[in-house]
């Protein structure tokens, strides 16, 4: 089976680990690591990210404080942005062709999401494992097999939960 780490025993092609940072931009692409980027431990704010082509998760968050202003992410083999085990805010996201899951959120996360669009992908939005996903504003999903999920992955955690603001829309084209 193919090694999912590096020699390092990271799993990403680009890896912030145990760093704070401020107006963060970026375009990346073509990478075949298991993650494209991975953001580790860490707090900071993207100003602008811009993902294609990856082989496998595009944005993989983990044990972190972020702000996501724009997220571009098109062509990711698996989750276009996969959350785990902390604190997230995006304000505007457009995801496209996630061989996966669009949104994934699980192991205690708290995402918080304005807006965004999704266009094919396996699954929409996903929490799991006792992640809290909340819409504030919309989130418009199309070509998608499933629009949203919640569920228990791991036998430690629980379900996940997603809120829908009181003034928040969702659509769900299929």
């Amino acid at each position: 089976a193919e090694d999912r780490y590096n020699d390092r025993q990271l799993t990403g092609c680009i890896n912030l680990i145990d760093v704070s940072f401020e107006n963060l931009y970026g375009e990346i692409s073509n990478m075949s690591c298991e993650d494209a980027l991975n953001i580790v431990r860490s707090s900071g704010i993207i100003d602008f990210l811009k993902i294609t082509n990856s082989k496998s998760d595009a944005l993989d968050l983990d044990f972190s404080k972020i702000s996501v202003k724009n997220v571009e992410i098109s062509k990711a083999g698996n989750d276009c942005l996969d959350f785990s085990s902390g604190e997230y805010k995006i304000k505007n996201f457009k995801l496209i062709s996630c061989g996966d899951k669009g949104i994934s959120a699980g192991e205690k996360s708290i995402l918080k999401i304005n807006s965004g669009y999704i266009n094919n992908a396996a699954m929409g939005l996903a929490s799991k494992d006792l992640s809290r996903v909340i819409v504030k504003n919309y989130i418009d999903i199309n070509k998608s097999k499933k629009c949203f999920d919640t569920y228990q992955k791991k036998q430690e955690f629980g379900d996940g939960i997603i809120e829908i603001k009181s003034e928040g829309s969702i659509k769900c084209n299929n």
